[in-house]
């Protein structure tokens, strides 16, 4: 009779990130890993929802965007590739290669294939979202008695 040998390893990701010095992100709306960051420097905690600029992340001013340098941090990203844009800003024009969640096709993120990738602002969380925001926020409806007669009857 062979031997069977088995094991299996349980881990969470907010206990890998404290170990590992890393930074998770969620997509805002459905909850999917989206991202992963390492800490630039010092001891930084998470702030809550979304990227914080004590996190060392600068802003675009154009329209509000975090700004994830390519060649100054470690970084992995779990986005698809969606369609190319023009977009008009005051100065002239710009194109952006978006990406978006690979669950619900949220619009998350674009480059311009310039070594910095823009996260929009409000697109991530730093935790996992139970559910989309609608059913989460959604005002609970008390249903009437089964066994109430119904108006006028």
């Amino acid at each position: 009779m062979p031997k069977i040998v088995s094991s299996s390893t349980i881990s969470a990701s907010t206990d890998l990130a404290a170990e590992k010095n890393l930074l998770i992100y969620y997509c805002v709306y459905c909850g999917e890993f989206l991202m992963v960051l390492e800490k630039a420097g010092g001891s930084v905690t998470y702030q809550g929802a979304g990227l914080v600029d004590s996190f060392g992340l600068p802003r675009r001013k154009t329209d509000n965007a975090y700004i994830v340098n390519e060649e100054k941090r470690t970084y992995r990203f779990n986005m698809e590739t969606g369609p190319t844009k023009i977009v008009k800003r005051d100065d002239g024009y710009e194109k952006q290669h978006r990406m978006h969640c690979p669950r619900c096709k949220l619009f998350v993120a674009y480059d311009q294939k310039r070594g910095f990738t823009y996260v929009l602002d409000g697109a991530v969380h730093a935790t996992a979202p139970v559910g989309p925001p609608v059913g989460r926020d959604a005002p609970s409806i008390r249903l009437p008695d089964s066994r109430a007669p119904l108006p006028g009857s």
